[in-house]
């Protein structure tokens, strides 16, 4: 395109917006549209149905993808951090079992020195006592012993 092509397409345009703006600026005045007034009406109702349209996924976007996948990913950071402080939590819970064993231990320990017990041996957990004494209870003689190692061997 030469020189002269470029200003008279400039000119053409600059003449079409000041007609434009002059006869939507006496539109607006007289409050009615003077020229094709129902083929801009459809043409605004065809706009209108556009912008309603792309409000309307615009909504959507916003409000089922952009929010959700926040909150989404806030679920995700929260899971986590519950996982750390449930990971935290069972920690200092074994060490305050095995404390308190220790306390419990040491505690048995000093009690059995006062009352002049020093070299006997120490129950610090009577279930455990209760249950090694079951076991000695119900131990297998040595005749039932070899009657059970004699079926082993025979079913092998």
């Amino acid at each position: 395109m030469t020189t002269t092509t470029l200003f008279l397409v400039l000119g053409a345009l600059l003449t079409g917006w000041l007609a434009v703006s002059f006869l939507v600026g006496r539109e607006v005045t007289r409050g009615e549209r003077i020229i094709l007034a129902q083929f801009r009406g459809r043409l605004d109702r065809g706009v209108e149905r556009i912008q309603a349209g792309i409000q309307s996924v615009i909504h959507y976007l916003d409000r089922h993808v952009i929010k959700l996948s926040w909150y989404y990913s806030l679920h995700s950071f929260l899971q986590a951090a519950l996982r750390v402080v449930v990971s935290l939590y069972d920690y200092l819970e074994g060490r305050f079992h095995s404390n308190r064993m220790r306390a419990r231990a040491i505690r048995a320990e000093r009690r059995a020195m006062k009352r002049g017990k020093e070299g006997a041996p120490v129950t610090v957990d009577a279930h455990l006592a209760s249950i090694a004494e079951h076991k000695v209870e119900i131990a297998l003689t040595d005749k039932q012993k070899q009657k059970l190692r004699t079926r082993k061997l025979e079913r092998e």
